[in-house]
């Protein structure tokens, strides 16, 4: 999970020095500023990444049931691994999406409520809505809420 979000990590700072940008320049408030941007871009790619990791496993194995035409076949290793995988990966993905809304919460915050868009409000609050979803699906996996 580490490597995978240094991976997106670079590919959204090489992607956004060389693509978006299209200059070599460098100051201390554009390093920051950069930083800043594709830590938080990275975050939340990384925990939309582990949020489809944790339900692809679960649409291959019905696929796959559907094929053999029953549910009581075993699942291939690396299916089965996989599926016992799925909640640490939504764990993870619980983090980054914490990680990505505290990021984001500090950068909203230093804007006036004038500069604010209404397309930015809308964002932040389906934000936590969906934050919030997350949080009851992660609390209500662990095993000592749910029995």
């Amino acid at each position: 999970s580490f490597l995978l979000w240094v991976f997106l990590y670079l590919l959204i700072f090489l992607r956004g020095q060389t693509c978006v940008q299209g200059r070599v320049e460098w100051s201390w408030e554009g390093i920051i500023e950069t930083i800043d941007r594709d830590f938080n871009q990275a975050f939340d790619t990384h925990a939309i990444t582990m949020l489809a990791a944790c339900y692809l496993p679960g649409v291959l194995a019905a696929y796959l049931q559907l094929a053999r035409g029953t549910k009581y076949s075993e699942f291939p290793g690396w299916l089965d691994r996989w599926m016992k995988m799925r909640k640490y990966l939504g764990l993870l993905m619980l983090l980054s999406a914490s990680v990505h809304g505290c990021l984001y919460l500090l950068r909203w915050v230093d804007r006036t409520p004038a500069e604010r868009q209404w397309h930015e409000i809308m964002f932040m609050n389906a934000g936590v809505l969906g934050f919030a979803l997350a949080v009851i699906l992660g609390i209500t996996s662990l095993p000592s809420v749910s029995s």
